[in-house]
């Protein structure tokens, strides 16, 4: 395929890809076919004065407020800092944005009575066999070192303050 003539070298890559509808592998061939050197001053390598600021700035300003404030690309400022060993601080106050796996078994009661008991005893609580074996599709469950039933266990939830039907004034 020939080189268009309303072709600029100078725009992204990603961009081009849309505009002309060819591969990057193509652009690449058309840069090299019409001497394109790449803009002036991206790869220059970074300065003991960026570094600094980066340093001095890091945890305390954005990405986008650091390409700004330095003169580079977010995407830049980060590949940076990870190659200076730099991390984010996070503080130990704020809270685990990650989705909590809570098992592929669907919920029933009994789950619901033990994740119940779980939180407001502190003890380990979970499915097992009678002889007391973990069992994620055992019929018992083990509180400590005790093997109950379900109907132990809903008695135990309900002495705590659990109730099953505890929804339905929700709903109402």
């Amino acid at each position: 395929m020939s080189i268009p003539s309303d072709y600029d070298p100078a725009i992204p890559l990603r961009q081009a890809t849309e505009i002309y509808g060819v591969s990057r592998g193509t652009l690449g061939k058309w840069r090299q076919e019409v001497g394109y050197k790449g803009t002036p001053g991206a790869l220059a390598p970074w300065t003991d004065i960026e570094d600094q600021q980066l340093r001095a700035n890091f945890n305390t300003l954005t990405y986008d407020q650091l390409a700004a404030l330095i003169g580079r690309s977010a995407c830049a400022i980060r590949s940076r800092a990870v190659a200076m060993g730099m991390r984010k601080a996070s503080t130990q106050f704020q809270p685990d944005r990650r989705a909590k796996f809570e098992g592929q078994r669907a919920k029933g009661y009994a789950d619901l009575a033990a994740e119940y008991v779980r939180c407001h005893d502190r003890v380990a609580i979970f499915r097992c066999d009678a002889d007391g074996t973990p069992n994620p599709k055992g019929q018992c469950w083990r509180y400590g070192h005790a093997v109950l039933t379900e109907g132990e266990l809903f008695a135990k939830a309900e002495r705590k303050g659990w109730r099953a039907d505890a929804w339905k004034e929700l709903a109402a």
